[in-house]
């Protein structure tokens, strides 16, 4: 009697079969896992800035004037492709994103009432990514 050595071809497409599920799952959701990160980049960018604008508010009695008045601001990174400030009673901070569809590439943060917050969940909305790649607190409810 002679034993089976090795696969037969209907085990081998029963394989390729299960491999191109998983990998037609996987592609898609790790694609947007590395734009969700990418945003993360621009958080940070707000973050210095926020941090940097409300000391100066906090010692000049105003907003400044441009994103350059400070120091220490990232204004571009591996995927962010630029930043952008408009000052006034109701400043406004604006990131750009690399690699991302053309208008919808930004992601703004807005000071009213006295809370910074993303401008999805705010009148005059200045964000342009899509909700998916958004962080939490600037998903459209």
């Amino acid at each position: 009697m002679k034993t089976q050595k090795g696969f037969n071809l209907a085990e081998l497409m029963i394989v390729a079969a299960i491999l191109s599920i998983l990998a037609a799952v996987a592609i898609p959701a790790y694609s947007d896992y590395m734009k969700k990160s990418k945003v993360s980049e621009c958080n940070m960018a707000f973050a210095g800035f926020k941090t940097g604008a409300t000391i100066w508010f906090e010692s000049e009695g105003s907003w400044p004037d441009a994103i350059t008045d400070f120091e220490g601001i990232v204004t571009s990174g591996n995927y962010v492709e630029s930043v952008s400030y408009t000052s006034g009673a109701n400043p406004m901070f604006e990131c750009k994103l690399k690699d991302f569809e053309a208008g919808k590439d930004t992601i703004a943060w807005k000071y009213t009432n006295e809370i910074w917050g993303c401008t999805a969940t705010l009148t005059g909305n200045a964000t342009t990514l899509e909700n998916r790649y958004r962080p939490k607190a600037c998903k459209d409810k």
